[in-house]
């Protein structure tokens, strides 16, 4: 096997898969009144919870400035809710409201709706190619992270 021949292939099928999904997932997800910076905000919120705006802003690779301004423009809209640190004062927590996680929530089961619809087209077969592929990108995504943990020092540690 040609290790790179292959791993070309699965990032053209990728390329693939993605305009394919762009199609299938035009409503909604696309006609947010939201950019992407700012969804890509609000999935980190609502996949991690309330987060400093320097830990946000890090997880974004944005500066604090940028953070803070996507912020201010996201909780402008009501979706996302700022506090003092109750242990440092000096340090605020960017939360979603209860709207913004209402909107992230439905637009992520929207998503698993969508993404069952397709497994149910799948033969049994198929559907355990899927788990099995499934599994090797958890892992490897594991392992990706466990690399990067301990070869990038973290915002704190420089």
């Amino acid at each position: 096997m040609d290790r790179g021949r292959t791993i070309q292939r699965i990032l053209e099928l990728l390329e693939r898969l993605y305009q394919a999904a762009r199609q299938i997932a035009r409503g909604e997800w696309l006609n947010t009144d939201l950019t992407m910076p700012q969804l890509k905000a609000m999935l980190v919120l609502f996949s991690d919870g309330a987060k400093r705006m320097g830990l946000l802003a890090s997880d974004l690779e944005v500066s604090m400035p940028t953070a803070t301004g996507i912020i201010d423009r996201i909780a402008e809209k009501g979706l996302i809710e700022r506090e003092s640190d109750p242990q440092d004062r000096r340090v605020v927590l960017c939360r979603l409201s209860k709207e913004g996680h209402e909107l992230i929530s439905h637009l992520w089961k929207l998503g698993e709706m969508e993404t069952r619809q397709l497994l149910e087209l799948m033969t049994p077969e198929e559907l355990q190619l899927m788990e099995g592929g499934s599994r090797a990108f958890l892992r490897a995504m594991s392992a990706l992270s466990a690399r990067r943990a301990t070869a990038t020092p973290t915002s704190e540690e420089r």
